[in-house]
């Protein structure tokens, strides 16, 4: 059975501009990784999330795509398969124009189904800002990359439900209804006939190096707090990169990670020259059309040996007055981000230093939203949120500027944002972190840690390693500090 019949689509072509065509079958379990790899390849993309928005856990399988939006800092391109067009013009823009075609959103399926996959870098800001004069380290990657999924399967594990989506545009879904069908059976042949996904056994043991030892790191955490006492600022985000050399599937360091525990954004995406695979414990931007949502996250632990000591830890957290006063430092922040965009007296706090817990570390973590000015798009919240002052520190612009000057790499993927942009209005996208990128038989982590005039280095420097540590042992890196 196909959704919808033809006589549904009829009416659906003269409301909107694509059509996801879907069939479903009872999700019997298999795994995630099995189904993917049945499907991988160049521009392949995995989204597993556990949100309450869309009130469900769901995974979402975007099929190798032959349309992609890319700009790497000075030009940006339109890709169609190998013809590549060069655009002229802001790239949020043509972002934005090239995902205004809309679809339904179906009852039953009440998240992704088509639509943009991909991420915007940290240093995206400084389209907005003026941010930096000073030369920094690059790997070169695109500042915003994005792939147009019209094929996926989408897992509902609440409802125990696969959905199998192909999107069809108006003009021509009707007469093409019987072959789109067809190519659902294939995908559902497909998912029947896959097999098993085996983790690599690896046994190396590889070294990491950092881009700061511990000496250079505390004197920069003490540049940091000489603008904090000298007015500058209130709090920065500080971080270092670790890499090391990785010539490994990818895909079996991101399996490894998943037995370490889950998190609300999970994601494994294929760009061919260069893959992101991470767990990421917090929400940049989400929403449905006019209603959108943050979660600044701040304030960290590392995990007990056992759950005693994980009450003590937590109690700490919870009583710290230097954790709760950089909290609610970001926690306005976000307010301020949300404001700029939302209408006078939406904005609210819809949650307030509530306590997760992750597979290393333990944070404290609050939620605000508000609801969009008319005149305002998702792209214009995207603008204001990015990058998440929780990765930049308050004031957000200064912050930006000191961390540019104190931090001799540029963030690239680290600090921006990751997720789907949706035919049918739906968006949600986390933070770049807690995330493993390989790129040229290498693979890099980076983490960082918010200083605020009480930081003590030292300890700054240890949390940098906490946030790593599950990415680290992922590679098969071992953490002695």
């Amino acid at each position: 059975m196909y959704y919808p019949d033809k006589k549904t689509l009829r009416i659906l072509r003269s409301q909107y501009d694509t059509i996801p065509v879907y069939a479903k079958l009872p999700y019997d379990g298999k795994d995630i990784l099995e189904i993917y790899q049945a499907f991988h390849g160049p521009y392949a993309f995995l989204l597993e999330s556990e949100t309450q928005m869309y009130n469900g856990h769901y995974s979402i399988i975007g099929l190798p795509c032959d349309h992609r939006f890319l700009y790497d800092g000075m030009h940006s391109y339109d890709i169609h398969e190998d013809k590549k067009i060069q655009l002229h013009g802001h790239p949020m823009k043509h972002l934005e124009a090239m995902l205004e075609k809309k679809s339904p959103v179906y009852p039953d399926i009440p998240v992704f189904t088509g639509g943009a996959i991909g991420h915007f870098n940290y240093d995206i800001a400084g389209l907005y800002e003026n941010i930096s004069n000073h030369e920094q380290e690059s790997l070169h990657l695109p500042m915003m990359h994005f792939g147009f999924v019209n094929a996926c399967i989408i897992i509902d594990h609440t409802q125990k439900t696969v959905y199998f989506i192909i999107h069809a545009d108006a003009d021509t879904c009707l007469e093409k209804y019987d072959t789109i069908c067809e190519n659902l059976q294939q995908m559902i042949t497909r998912y029947k006939q896959s097999t098993p996904y085996t983790i690599l056994k690896d046994t190396k043991h590889r070294a990491f190096q950092t881009s700061h030892d511990k000496e250079s790191f505390m004197h920069m955490v003490e540049k940091a707090k000489d603008y904090i006492y000298e007015g500058d600022i209130f709090q920065v985000v500080l971080s270092q990169r670790m890499e090391c050399d990785y010539d490994e599937d990818p895909l079996s360091a991101y399996a490894k990670l998943r037995t370490m525990g889950s998190s609300p954004y999970m994601y494994y995406l294929d760009f061919d020259s260069y893959v992101i695979a991470g767990a990421s414990p917090e929400l940049l931007l989400q929403g449905r059309k006019d209603l959108i949502t943050t979660k600044p996250i701040a304030g960290t632990r590392k995990r007990g040996k056992d759950t005693k000591q994980d009450q003590q830890l937590m109690e700490e957290l919870i009583h710290d007055p230097k954790e709760n006063a950089e909290h609610m430092m970001l926690v306005d922040l976000g307010r301020n981000d949300i404001g700029k965009v939302s209408k006078s007296g939406s904005v609210e706090v819809t949650s307030l230093k509530q306590i997760e817990y992750y597979p290393s570390v333990m944070h404290l973590c609050s939620e605000v939203s508000g609801t969009l000015k008319d005149e305002m798009s998702v792209f214009d919240a995207f603008a204001s949120v990015l990058p998440a002052g929780t990765l930049s520190g308050a004031p957000k612009i200064k912050a930006m500027q000191i961390i540019n000057e104190l931090e001799a790499i540029q963030r690239e993927i680290y600090g921006g944002a990751i997720g789907f942009l949706g035919y049918n209005q739906l968006f949600d996208t986390c933070i770049t972190i807690r995330t493993i990128l390989f790129h040229k038989q290498k693979a890099y982590i980076q983490a960082g840690a918010g200083i605020v005039k009480d930081s003590q280095p030292d300890k700054e420097y240890e949390e940098t390693f906490h946030k790593a540590t599950s990415l680290l042992h992922a590679l098969g890196c071992e953490v002695a500090l």
